[in-house]
């Protein structure tokens, strides 16, 4: 199942990218993932239901600010898209994340969501979090955003 549920991830999270944040993700092969950013947000989720899991994605700041700013239709450095950023990153979790147990599980069976969790990285997190085998990794507008998931089977 956890091949499966990166392909959901990743096909998910291009989705909701694509639909609220009027950006897309690419997911080049041999992507040059490094970066000059020193501060990132990063965003995680828990879920309940026919098997239990946890998603996250974390993005330099920078392109967090560009998240904000297309889902509230502002420019990238205008203060309210830089200020909403730790939210809008939230809160596309919090969708991807309903997407992803609907498209794993079927719309019939209840899941419970957590509510989302932001944090900050610094850079050392940043690297010790790109190389755990449960993310995948992401180009958009040409610089890095990181996704996991992690599925448990209940018995």
């Amino acid at each position: 199942m956890a091949d499966d549920a990166k392909k959901v991830m990743a096909r998910t999270l291009g989705d909701v990218l694509e639909g609220m944040a009027f950006t897309f993700i690419d997911s080049p092969e041999d992507a040059d993932l490094r970066t000059d950013a020193a501060e990132f947000l990063h965003a995680t989720i828990e879920f309940d239901g026919p098997s239990a899991g946890k998603l996250g994605i974390a993005a330099p700041q920078a392109l967090c600010a560009e998240l904000a700013a297309g889902v509230l239709g502002l420019d990238s450095d205008e203060g309210d898209a830089r200020e909403s950023m730790s939210d809008t990153l939230g809160e596309l979790l919090n969708v991807t994340c309903g997407n992803f147990t609907t498209a794993m599980f079927g719309a019939e069976d209840l899941v419970d969501q957590s509510i989302p969790q932001v944090e900050k990285l610094d850079r050392p997190a940043w690297e010790r979090l790109r190389h755990r085998p449960e993310t995948m990794t992401f180009m958009v507008d040409d610089v890095p955003l990181i996704a996991h998931v992690a599925v448990k089977e209940k018995h």
